[in-house]
């Protein structure tokens, strides 16, 4: 199992974080003998543009109950946030699932998730940014967290 911050390629970390800094999860080095867990979080150098990338993976026998309480999580919006877009993923995993979270209070960050099933792991992968400070579409965006997903997938195998 790679280290957290191994899961997503260099490429890709390059086109969603430019010169950007990984940090590793606090249970990327503590894997139990039921569950392995990478938590690790991608951030840009340049913080004029807001955007960061977290990604969620969880290896376990229960991966079915993970995946749907990430899913649940991912269907549920926060106070201040409503739900747009929630939709089926094809061609990714066993199953997926899309959504993207929007301050519905006047603010302009946007939170793109997918949550992906496969064999015994499951996964989330967010993107967070700022509509005001990124050009990125919700397209775009969601386009960008399924490709994260792929690699987290591709590096597991």
């Amino acid at each position: 199992m790679p280290k957290g911050c191994e899961l997503i390629k260099a490429a890709t970390i390059e086109k969603i974080a430019p010169g950007g800094e990984c940090t590793p999860g606090l249970m990327d080095d503590k894997d139990l003998a039921t569950m392995i867990t990478r938590m690790p979080r991608w951030e840009p150098a340049d913080y004029g543009r807001y955007q960061s990338l977290d990604v969620h993976l969880t290896v376990s026998a229960s991966t079915k109950s993970q995946y749907d309480l990430k899913k649940r999580g991912l269907l549920k919006a926060v106070t201040g946030n409503k739900v747009v877009n929630p939709h089926r993923v094809s061609r990714l995993g066993q199953e997926a699932f899309a959504a993207h979270h929007v301050d519905d209070r006047g603010g302009s960050l946007t939170w793109t998730m997918v949550v992906v099933r496969e064999g015994n792991a499951s996964l989330r992968v967010d993107l967070v940014y700022s509509e005001d400070s990124s050009d990125l579409t919700r397209e775009q965006a969601e386009n960008t967290v399924i490709t994260a997903a792929r690699d987290v997938l591709a590096s597991l195998s």
